[in-house]
């Protein structure tokens, strides 16, 4: 928990500092999801009580501190700010989104990209410690 409330922290503040030459874009991708947990729990309790939960809306807060909020997931939305793209490659959306993202920060706005992973079992059978 306490990883998890200095990210948040740690993006809140991302729009804070003074705009410079060089902006800071930071994006948040949310780090040892319940998903890990959930990895081992299904298979061995057949169920996943307590790690199915949703992402946060960081860029949400962002928006709400007077930034520039972006949000990127497989899914296809793409755009807090900006709204959503449902269509096209992943890979246009994640470049159209990014650039969307470094034009804001260019025009002296903080922004906040939330990159939202999906599930994979690239890690199926490795232990979580």
């Amino acid at each position: 928990m306490a990883e998890y409330l200095r990210q948040y922290l740690a993006d809140v503040f991302a729009g804070a500092w003074e705009p410079r030459e060089l902006s800071p874009l930071p994006v948040s991708v949310p780090r040892a999801s319940p998903r890990e947990i959930s990895r081992e729990q299904l298979p061995l309790l057949g169920s996943a009580v307590g790690c199915s939960l949703s992402y946060s809306d960081y860029h949400a807060v962002a928006t709400a501190l007077g930034g520039r909020g972006f949000v990127l997931d497989s899914a296809g939305d793409t755009g807090g700010d900006t709204g959503g793209d449902t269509g096209g490659d992943i890979e246009d959306r994640v470049v159209a989104v990014l650039r969307a993202a470094q034009a804001e920060c260019h025009r002296g706005h903080p922004v906040l990209v939330n990159a939202l992973l999906g599930p994979s079992d690239f890690r199926q059978g490795s232990v979580s410690v």
